[in-house]
């Protein structure tokens, strides 16, 4: 995004599913298995056109002429940084499907603190955030 001069409020935000466990609740990578399997594939191929085209707001003190200029660059912005997301997700770049694992502890003194680990499906590459 910041090779295109986008900022995060320009992009739609991605679905996230959160799964709610506590501690000491045992995890297989079995378990962890089904329930990717059991997720939805991440956004299909027509969807983040029509979200490029839906999110092109502009400052209202510019000129028509500077609106439309504006409104012109940065669909060709988001319309590239999305093809980039798709190639990256249908490459897995950025790992498949993911979730946040949401973990309590209710046992004796909880005191309610939830605990979010990011889960990706498969091994994943770093990336520089």
């Amino acid at each position: 995004m910041l090779e295109r001069g986008l900022r995060e409020d320009d992009v739609e935000l991605e679905r996230m599913y959160v799964l709610p466990t506590v501690q000491g609740q045992s995890w297989t990578l079995g378990k962890m298995a089904d329930i990717f399997d059991a997720l939805p594939d991440p956004a299909g191929e027509g969807e983040w056109e029509a979200e490029a085209e839906a999110h092109n707001g502009v400052d209202e003190t510019e000129t028509e002429a500077e609106q439309a200029s504006t409104q012109a660059t940065k669909a060709a912005k988001l319309a590239e940084y999305y093809e980039y997301r798709r190639t990256a997700l249908r490459t897995q770049e950025w790992g498949g499907k993911r979730l946040l694992l949401a973990m309590i502890d209710k046992g004796m003194g909880g005191d309610g603190t939830v605990v979010y680990y990011v889960v990706q499906e498969g091994a994943v590459k770093p990336r520089q955030n």
